[in-house]
C-alpha cells in the first residue's frame, strides 16, 4: 500500500495530528522493517510503536469504491451475476488514478 501510494507513513504529534514522514514510500518501508527487526524481533508491534498510517486521496477513492462494490454484491449477488456490472480493476483504477481529483 505504501508503494501504490494508497497510504503514507508518519507519526502522531502531541496534539493528535498526523505528521507524515518526509521520505519516499520505499524509505518508509525500509525504516519500518528495520525498526521492527531491531526492536520487536518476531513480536507484533503495538499500534503506533513504529509508525502510524494515513490514507492518501487515492487510497480514500479506492476504499470508497471497494465499499460500494461490496454493498452492491451484498444486495445483488456476485459481480459476475449482475447485469452490466463494472469491473473493479477497470472502473476504479480509471476513476482513482488521477491523484489530484476529488474523492
Amino acid at each position: 500500500m505504501l508503494d501504490d501510494e494508497l497510504i503514507v507513513a508518519g507519526t502522531v504529534d502531541g496534539s493528535g495530528t498526523f505528521v507524515p514522514w518526509s521520505m519516499s514510500p520505499q524509505e518508509s518501508f525500509t525504516r519500518i522493517r528495520d525498526e521492527w527487526q531491531s526492536d520487536w524481533n518476531n513480536e507484533l508491534p503495538t499500534p503506533g510503536a513504529i509508525a502510524w498510517f494515513d490514507n492518501t486521496r487515492r487510497g480514500d477513492c479506492i476504499g470508497k469504491h471497494l465499499i460500494q462494490a461490496q454493498e452492491q454484491e451484498d444486495t445483488y449477488g456476485s459481480p459476475n451475476s449482475r447485469k452490466g456490472g463494472d469491473s473493479y480493476s477497470t472502473t476504479t483504477n480509471q476513476q482513482c488514478d488521477d491523484r489530484t481529483s476529488a474523492t
